[in-house]
């Protein structure tokens, strides 16, 4: 015969073929292709061809995390093994004519109590009993009993017929007793509709007081072994998502519905509790995306696996309730919320805070720190050990007492004998909550505080400088030796010009006076903007030569730049000076003003000005220092980026006032106003886990930074633009601890960083579940108080059919049928047909009818059984 030729142009139709493909491979595309057209054919919509119906994250994680387990090695192998069964169980979803998502007609089987699965070995008894005492005759020639024989032999059939189904009778009695008590429950989708799948959310909380120990396992371990029993309960086609309650992202871990389980087990028992406070508000946020992302065909659940934490679940602020309360609302209404409470003990010791009494240290002061030690729960402690530590050395011990809800703080004290960054340690006796037993922080301990005055009005005659009061104000004797028994020189100045502001490097300064520099550039306010921008710290003197308009135009920008306030009109006249201007005095709240606190009579309101700028501070970021007795603002201060800039609208010399000449009140203000920009470096050292640790240079050449952190590992951190500078940014401050970075140069140095743990999180007492629903959730569908000793009820819950009934019931119900039917099936078969029929009549009457239905069934059927045996015990004469 000879072969088909292909016209020219045309070619055949592959059927899933590819040239130089295996056979195997082949046959995989053909099958593939064949499947595609039947589900087509039938009206259904198949997903796997698409590559990620329901799929973890990414296509990349799915084909990396789930399909090297689940796959063959090769398509001709999977050919070998099965793959058509392969493709129809884990590629393909159904959608139905009303367009919801329908699953494959499986039926879901589990046990809750498996172990008593053996009792289905005593199902072999009635058999082996059959077998053994079967009837054994011996054949005897008798002319009598042919006719017996011939009579035997007529209903032999319907003998061994009987004998067959009284022992499948007996066997089935002790076949559903031990399946009804291994308890088994199932899942039938519907015949023509198909079961609607649930989709499953599961939101884990994996905050610091979930690490709270009793009993040799923490809640964390608890709620995650109660999840995963949940996961691996799972039904066919029900989908599973993955949320993590913690302070910072990613919340949600497995993002797209997946009918996988195996890569959500997987995920779930990666997970590590994190020593973050719980962020319940954007967890819930992530939740509610989900269940809007999901088609409203779906039954939705989510179940939030928690230790309930009041601290967390009903915090203090009332906004922040709110939002909590809305969001619950939200996702009750949505779905089913199952709330999963985890919770131990009530008791605790945590060390809650750790401060520096003084950031602005320099060699020869005393460190001072205070510790506060709080007691949670009923229970009181005594002699708690503290210990302190700097540098990592043991330096102090001390004990502490503490009754059920007392707060106590204890003090520690050192010298300080060199310039170093300070790492202090406070630690507690471990307890239940080892996390919250530690606090760090860190102390910036200065020789000399490097400051530069930019003058704006040189004149080479003294004390007719812009910087010469402040100069002297800062450091009276800058220009000579100090003498025996002179205080140290903290602060130390360094005068340029406005001209020398561009090629001066800022880095080496801590603090930079531009004093009445009359025209502020575009180069200018970059420079500045950058130096500040690295967290440096900038005070704008105004002064009669200052250009408002270029100031504005250059570092205002309605409000979006550097600039504290904007620069408006002059009040006053330095000239006539018929008009002066008092400070407004009052409760001096600011910390630059704390000297004048308590502490009246000391001629603040004495000094006399005689002109300054008006200016309009920028709202919500920029917050009065002083005012003028006009209401006028003297001092404007805001922060910027990770930097500081404070606003002085008059002359920090003789030209506009008495302030800088009289010094009663200019000198303390400006030693407090350096003190208070300096103390912020201190300040931005420490923080909470989670909290992201940036630094920016203006050092060109360095790429990456390596990065201690606790337990003595490192990490290499690349350098990123931001604002145009290098900056490295760390966001792994997932751990408490310090965390030192190494800066480079010719003497390489670690700027050293702490962070602790949230203080709320230490509480471990939760919420009562009766606040949650009489407050939040009142009238929704939430189901409370899930005891933690039944947890491996989830199972059952999980398996239960559509009506809410488990198997074991019907199980029993049959066991009982034919318990009851089996004597009478032994003694008349008409008769225990007849029981049979009759108890299964009743059953199904008492499922749709109610108890009242299945009485009235029984009744009946009593009353017929009862004339039936009239009629055969005494029949009616003719």
């Amino acid at each position: 015969m000879q072969p088909r030729r292909t016209p020219p142009g045309k070619t055949l139709p592959t059927h899933g073929r590819e040239p130089g493909a295996s056979r195997g491979e082949n046959k995989t595309r053909a099958f593939c292709a064949r499947l595609s057209r039947v589900a087509d054919g039938r009206g259904m919509v198949t997903n796997c061809c698409r590559g990620r119906a329901f799929g973890l994250r990414t296509e990349a994680e799915l084909e990396v995390r789930t399909a090297e387990k689940q796959r063959p090695e090769h398509p001709s192998a999977a050919a070998a093994v099965g793959i058509e069964q392969f493709v129809v169980e884990n590629c393909f979803a159904v959608r139905g004519g009303n367009g919801g998502l329908m699953t494959p007609w499986v039926l879901a089987v589990g046990f809750a109590a498996p172990w008593l699965l053996w009792g289905l070995l005593f199902a072999a008894a009635p058999v082996i009993i059959h077998l053994l005492f079967r009837r054994r005759h011996r054949e005897t020639r008798w002319a009598a009993m042919q006719f017996l024989a011939a009579a035997v032999r007529q209903q032999q059939r319907w003998m061994r017929l009987e004998e067959w189904l009284l022992m499948a009778m007996r066997a089935a009695i002790l076949l559903l007793a031990a399946l009804a008590l291994a308890g088994p429950v199932w899942s039938l989708p519907e015949l023509h509709s198909g079961r609607v799948p649930v989709q499953r959310i599961v939101v884990l909380d994996a905050s610091l007081s979930t690490q709270l120990q009793w009993d040799g396992q923490s809640c964390w371990e608890r709620a995650r072994e109660a999840a995963l029993r949940l996961l691996e309960s799972a039904r066919p086609g029900d989908t599973w998502q993955l949320v993590r309650l913690a302070g910072s992202p990613p919340f949600v871990l497995v993002a797209e519905p997946t009918v996988r389980v195996a890569p959500v087990l997987e995920e779930l028992r990666s997970l590590t509790p994190t020593e973050e406070r719980a962020a319940v508000i954007p967890a819930l946020e992530a939740v509610h995306g989900l269940l809007a992302a999901a088609p409203s065909q779906l039954r939705k659940e989510v179940y939030i696996f928690t230790d309930s934490q009041r601290t967390n679940w009903r915090p203090v602020a009332e906004a922040e309730r709110q939002a909590i309360r809305t969001g619950l609302q939200g996702v009750a209404e949505r779905a089913k919320l199952v709330w999963w409470e985890v919770s131990g003990p009530r008791d605790n010791t945590a060390v809650t805070d750790l401060q520096i009494l003084d950031d602005y240290l320099f060699v020869g002061d005393a460190l001072q720190t205070t510790a506060t030690v709080k007691r949670f729960g009923t229970e009181p402690v005594a002699g708690h050990r503290l210990d302190w530590f700097v540098n990592g050395r043991l330096t102090a011990s001390q004990t502490v007492d503490l009754a059920p809800g007392e707060e106590r703080s204890q003090t520690f004290r050192t010298t300080i004998t060199a310039p170093d960054e300070l790492r202090v340690e406070v630690r507690l006796a471990a307890d239940a909550l080892p996390a919250d037993d530690r606090r760090f922080a860190v102390a910036v301990v200065r020789s000399v505080v490097k400051v530069l005055l930019v003058d704006g009005r040189p004149s080479g005659v003294p004390y007719e400088n812009a910087t010469d009061l402040l100069r002297v104000a800062l450091s009276p004797a800058v220009s000579g030796p100090r003498s025996p028994g002179e205080p140290p020189r903290r602060i130390q100045p360094r005068v340029i010009s406005d001209g020398e502001l561009l090629s001066t490097r800022l880095d080496d300064y801590e603090v930079v006076f531009l004093c009445d520099v009359p025209l502020l550039t575009e180069r200018d306010a970059e420079v500045l903007r950058q130096y500040i921008v690295q967290g440096g710290a900038v005070v704008v003197c105004l002064g009669p030569q200052v250009r408002a308009a270029a100031y504005n135009h250059a570092a205002w920008r309605d409000g979006q730049d550097w600039l504290p306030a904007r620069l408006q009109d002059v009040m006053g006249d330095p000239r006539r000076r018929e008009r002066t201007f008092a400070f407004l005095g009052g409760e001096f709240e600011h910390p630059i003003l704390s000297p004048y606190r308590g502490n009246p009579n000391t001629g603040f309101e004495l000094t006399q000005t005689f002109a300054y700028y008006r200016c309009q501070p920028a709202p919500q970021r920029s917050r009065v220092v002083l005012r003028f007795d006009t209401e006028d603002p003297a001092m404007v201060e805001a922060p910027y980026r990770r930097g500081r800039v404070v606003l002085v609208t008059t002359a920090v010399d003789r030209s506009w006032g008495t302030w800088a000449v009289w010094g009663h009140s200019f000198v303390p203000i400006m030693h407090e106003t350096v003190k208070y920009l300096v103390s912020f470096e201190a300040q931005s050292r420490q923080g909470v886990v989670g909290e992201p640790i940036v630094a920016s240079s203006s050092t060109t050449g360095v790429e990456s930074l390596v990065l201690r952190r606790p337990h003595d590992k490192t990490e290499t951190i690349r350098m990123t633009l931001a604002d145009g500078l290098p900056t490295w940014e760390y966001a792994g401050t997932h751990q408490a601890g310090f965390y030192g970075l190494e800066l480079p140069g010719a003497a390489p140095q670690v700027k050293w960083y702490a962070r602790n743990v949230d203080p709320r999180e230490s509480d471990p007492a939760p919420v009562a579940p009766a606040e949650l629903k009489d407050d939040f959730l009142a009238g929704l569908d939430v189901a409370f108080d899930v005891p933690e000793e039944q947890s491996r009820d989830i199972a059952a819950r999980a398996l239960t059919d559509e009506s809410g009934s488990t198997a074991g019931r019907w199980l029993l119900a049959a066991a009982l049928v034919f318990l009851i039917g089996e004597p009478f099936f032994g003694w008349n078969r008409q008769l225990g047909l007849a029981a049979i029929c009759g108890l299964t009549l009743a059953a199904l009457a008492g499922l749709w009818g109610g108890a009242w239905a299945a009485i009235a069934v029984v009744l009946g059927e009593a009353a017929a059984a009862g004339w039936w045996f009239r009629r055969q015990r005494w029949p009616a004469s003719e």
